[in-house]
């Protein structure tokens, strides 16, 4: 039993670094990068084994950055990818919270509970939106003080990676299943 629950564990962790390097070379199409899979998925590895050593939270996102630049990947390009890849899983995962919030309510009695689950909700609904909406915003708002500083600078930046991966539905459709199937995995 011992050996089939860690071949087990062995397999849904290959599904998942797999789904993760077709998730972002998907992402990277966006911005016309073809990549091979088999390049994709050594980085997405790379990537893993760099965060579980080292325990840190974004620097196998930094060693994938770097690895994709290295591929010949523009590193601005490579960021915005491992950017927008983090963002379809974190939007996912939103998505898939907001599916389990009637269940946790029906299963919580504490008001207290109830209370911060909605809130949770609101906060993480509000941020997808704002997410989808921060290229309209940083346009609009230019001329706040803080979007001429080197914050505002990532801002827009950001928002610009935001508007390439926004127009394009189909692109979209296939992160957010991809991402909807990692983190389905882990269940």
């Amino acid at each position: 039993k011992f050996a089939q629950a860690i071949f087990i564990m062995f397999v849904v962790c290959v599904f998942q670094t797999v789904l993760a390097a077709i998730r972002v070379r998907v992402i990277l199409k966006t911005y016309d990068v073809i990549l091979r899979i088999r390049i994709c998925v050594e980085h997405c590895y790379v990537g893993n084994f760099f965060s579980q050593t080292f325990v840190s939270i974004i620097g196998g996102d930094a060693l994938r950055i770097w690895r994709f630049s290295q591929s010949g990947v523009p590193v601005s390009t490579s960021a915005g990818a491992i950017v927008l890849d983090r963002v379809a899983g974190f939007m996912a995962l939103i998505l898939l919270f907001a599916f389990t919030v009637p269940e946790m309510m029906e299963r919580t009695g504490e008001p207290l509970m109830r209370t911060g689950l909605l809130s949770l909700l609101a906060v993480s609904l509000v941020g997808v939106v704002g997410f989808y909406f921060l290229p309209s915003i940083v346009t609009n708002f230019t001329p706040i003080r803080i979007l001429r500083t080197r914050v505002g600078e990532v801002v827009f930046e950001l928002s610009v990676i935001c508007q390439t991966y926004c127009r394009n539905f189909q692109v979209q459709i296939k992160v957010f299943f991809l991402s909807i199937a990692s983190h389905g995995s882990n269940i």
